[in-house]
């Protein structure tokens, strides 16, 4: 019987190895929210992109080991981050908010394809994307 409990100790240790061997790119990062909740379900956060210099800080502080690119998404090559496991972020909602004028595309804020784009050239093994409900009521938007 003790035996099979050393077994599983050591099984455990390895799932949480394995586990904080996942690597993640977080976009639209802000402070670093999304990343800190994936850091306690252990993942690693390797690269961040913000443009908003205050929240870039807090991140670089918050997450030393990562590499923050502070400035615009547009000016990022992602074929660089090839093989990490997951891409995260949440866009700009502004662009599909029931609070806002709802006009997708045609808003300035919509960097949808950008994450699209990130999602593409990275291939992860998973990605997450946190929007507004509204999204959804973009259907022909998204098909495109």
């Amino acid at each position: 019987m003790g035996e099979r409990v050393h077994s599983t100790k050591r099984s455990s240790a390895k799932a949480d190895q394995d586990r904080m061997s996942l690597t993640t790119i977080d976009l639209f990062s802000g402070a670093g929210g999304l990343s800190l909740g994936l850091e306690a379900a252990g993942f690693r956060s390797v690269f961040a992109v913000e443009i908003m210099p205050d929240a870039v800080a807090t991140y670089r502080s918050t997450f030393p080991n990562a590499v923050v690119h502070g400035g615009d998404i547009c000016e990022v090559d992602f074929q660089r981050w090839t093989g990490v496991d997951v891409v995260a972020g949440g866009p700009p909602c502004q662009p599909f908010s029931i609070g806002g004028l709802r006009r997708g595309r045609e808003d300035v804020r919509d960097f949808l394809p950008e994450f699209v784009r990130a999602v593409l050239q990275v291939r992860p093994r998973a990605f997450i994307m946190e929007n507004v409900p509204n999204l959804i009521s973009f259907g022909p938007y998204l098909r495109h």
